[in-house]
């Protein structure tokens, strides 16, 4: 996530990896010159996917999912869909990959 060198970097990266257990969240500091625009340093507006998007992570493995409908039956199981790319092209091992999802208000 952007840091600002202000107080409030340190909650919003708590905030941050509360909000996203088993991944490392980490803060970046921008002071690299870009010419074309004339600033330093990020600003109030910027994201960092704009910053990074051309960024690749060689090890990814996405999951993407269509979204579950706000109200479903109530059951233990929920049949899912999930297209898998694994961009490490090093293979999946069957029955490894999950997905797991929660209802809204549970911890679990």
């Amino acid at each position: 996530m952007p840091l600002f060198g202000i107080p409030e970097d340190k909650q919003a990266l708590k905030t941050w990896q509360d909000a996203m257990p088993g991944y490392e969240v980490i803060g970046f500091v921008n002071n690299i010159l870009v010419p074309v625009m004339g600033y330093t340093g990020w600003q109030s507006f910027d994201g960092l996917h704009c910053r990074v998007r051309a960024i690749c992570d060689p090890g990814m493995l996405r999951m993407a999912y269509r979204r579950m409908d706000n109200t479903v039956e109530s059951t233990k199981s929920w049949p899912i869909e999930v297209k898998i790319k694994d961009y490490s092209k090093a293979g999946l091992i069957p029955e490894e990959p999950r997905l797991h999802v929660r209802t809204h208000g549970e911890q679990e």
